[in-house]
């Protein structure tokens, strides 16, 4: 018989691979199986086989709090730490954009498509993280922490921090906290309209190059590959992750040197009801007022628009300070409120689109990608402050 013959084994393979082929054409797509013959994997519809390999190898059933597009060879990072690795992808993607000058039309669209795989909900999300790190990074919020952390009972500051972030507001350390945030935003702007500043004069200078000054072909493909670049977006690599992962484990040891002590650093409660506060904590109420002085950094001031975002932010920092010893209290607070840095990126990116649509030679492309990839992102992070 032809079962006997194939054996028991084989028809167990074969019925796996009949239901993955079977979940593919169900799913629109296709069913992948890997070099090594271990790892199955249904490529989406419209995926080539060889990128589904590729995106096969880091895929596994990660825990679903972390970012889906993330490798799962990295689930043994922190979901901050993998999610701030994509920011600096992005911040090694922009300088390597500025550093390495277009010599053909092929580079203009792999810059651009290259760029455009951090949509605005995949480039907030990773600022948001990388902004959590700075702030655990502040010596005076550390501190800060560390103070509540001692004084009051860590599983309720934790569960206030998540039901109510601007409860953060209050702990010592807070101001400077958010001033090295927006300082950062503040010179990745910069750096971002430097870049642009680069770009646009490429589209100038490149008006001389033969191969730029073309009429562009394949424009249609190209709008299609920019259009789609968020869903395949680049992966962290995990040279890059090891050195997030370090910033964060820096972050989360305890200076060697004395608490530090600010002028915010001051007793939530008086000393008479000091023992019933340590169970509950120093007042979500009164933490729900923003302080402008608190809210004010040296050089640069909380914009209003961004004030929920950066609350979020600096409880997310609390959280993973205090969560080191408290393992089962390490979920975030959940954002609140309408995204307007993602938004303004989303703004950029259909700038981008319209700008694409309307070229005719290839060097307009550099046009394009000055305006709304650098310059207009640029705009979206300067927004976070603004000039006292």
């Amino acid at each position: 018989m032809a079962f006997q013959r194939f054996g028991i084994a084989g028809i167990a393979a074969l019925g796996a691979c009949l239901a993955a082929t079977g979940m593919a054409r169900a799913q629109g797509g296709q069913a992948i199986t890997l070099p090594d013959g271990q790892i199955q994997h249904i490529a989406p519809a419209g995926q080539s086989p060889a990128r589904a390999v590729s995106a096969a190898r880091y895929t596994t059933s990660a825990p679903a709090a972390l970012p889906a597009d993330l490798p799962a060879a990295a689930r043994t990072w922190p979901g901050l730490v993998q999610a701030a690795g994509i920011y600096a992808l992005y911040r090694d993607d922009v300088r390597r954009a500025a550093g390495t000058p277009p010599v053909s039309a092929e580079d203009l669209e792999r810059v651009m498509t290259r760029l455009a795989s951090y949509d605005g909900a995949r480039l907030s999300r990773a600022f948001h993280a990388h902004a959590v790190l700075l702030a655990m990074q502040s010596p005076a919020f550390a501190a800060g922490v560390r103070q509540w952390g001692n004084t009051y009972d860590r599983r309720v500051l934790i569960a206030n921090l998540r039901s109510n972030p601007a409860y953060a507001v209050r702990i010592p350390g807070y101001r400077q906290g958010v001033a090295r945030v927006l300082q950062a935003a503040r010179e990745d702007a910069e750096n971002l309209r430097l870049a642009g500043g680069i770009y646009k004069d490429l589209a100038y200078s490149l008006q001389h190059a033969r191969w730029a000054s073309r009429v562009r072909r394949g424009k249609a493909l190209l709008m299609a590959e920019v259009h789609h670049a968020a869903a395949n977006a680049p992966l962290p690599p995990s040279a890059l992750l090891d050195r997030v992962q370090r910033d964060y484990d820096q972050a989360l040891r305890p200076p060697a040197m004395a608490m530090v002590q600010t002028a915010s650093a001051r007793a939530p409660a008086g000393a008479m009801i000091a023992p019933l506060l340590r169970g509950i904590g120093p007042g979500p109420a009164r933490a729900a007022q923003p302080d402008d002085a608190l809210a004010a950094g040296p050089a640069l001031t909380l914009a209003p628009s961004h004030a929920l975002y950066v609350q979020d932010i600096m409880a997310s920092a609390a959280v993973h300070l205090l969560a080191r010893a408290v393992p089962s209290s390490a979920s975030l607070p959940q954002p609140r409120g309408a995204d307007s840095f993602a938004e303004c990126v989303d703004w950029a990116r259909m700038h981008l689109n319209q700008c694409a649509a309307a070229t005719h030679f290839v060097y307009e492309d550099s046009f394009c990608i000055a305006e709304h990839q650098l310059k207009d992102t640029a705009s979206c992070l300067a927004d976070f402050a603004v000039s006292p």
